[in-house]
């Protein structure tokens, strides 16, 4: 009897384990997606100041395609 209460409570640790390990995976793929997405945005890595430069490039290049009357994606 007490050899199979033991070898119960082996087991039922080693599924906790198990468990612990595959929730620790699940949360650094999660956390891995998320990185991946935040670099794949390139405005979303940088500081407010060159944000708004980045925005006023884009209105300057589609006002200067306003000017020229050509569509600002062939700039």
């Amino acid at each position: 009897m007490k050899k199979k209460r033991k070898k119960k409570k082996k087991m039922k640790k080693k599924r906790k384990k198990k468990k612990k390990k595959k929730k620790k995976k699940k949360k650094k793929k999660k956390k891995k997606k998320k990185k991946e997405e935040s670099s794949v945005n390139p405005l979303g890595l940088l500081d407010p100041l060159e944000k708004q430069l980045h925005s006023c490039l884009d209105t300057s290049v589609s006002l200067k395609a306003g000017f020229l009357g050509e569509p600002s994606s062939s700039i």
